[in-house]
């Protein structure tokens, strides 16, 4: 903060006072304002990161249902898939929950599709 004066004089204490006043306000402004934008960054991350979890649980329900088998081993048909093609789990649950891909199980001696 820059306080400036239209001519040079030298600064009274009630100036000086009234200044580190203003500083405060300003600094108090400036910590609030950080705080709040830090505070809605995690709102926001958590948002996104509850968003990607219902995905996730709705695509594994929707293999255990077609499979036949517990959402654990619907969940770890995910992961496979997702590790063997390299799109993120919540892409592959994405892509199970509108109906894009299905992971029913294959038959004896072939790859799940």
């Amino acid at each position: 903060m820059d306080l400036h004066a239209v001519t040079p004089r030298p600064w009274c204490p009630g100036d000086l006072t009234a200044a580190a006043v203003l500083a405060r306000v300003v600094a108090g402004h400036l910590a609030t304002d950080a705080t709040l934008r830090k505070r809605q960054q995690l709102t926001e991350q958590l948002e996104n990161a509850l968003a990607s979890r219902v995905v996730i649980e709705q695509a594994k329900g929707i293999i255990a249902a077609e499979g036949a088998i517990t959402v654990d081993e619907a969940f770890d048909r995910l992961r496979r898939h997702a590790r063997r093609h390299r799109p993120s789990v919540h892409e592959v649950a994405g892509a199970v929950v509108d109906g894009h891909l299905h992971m029913t199980p294959a038959p004896p001696g072939q790859a799940p599709r």
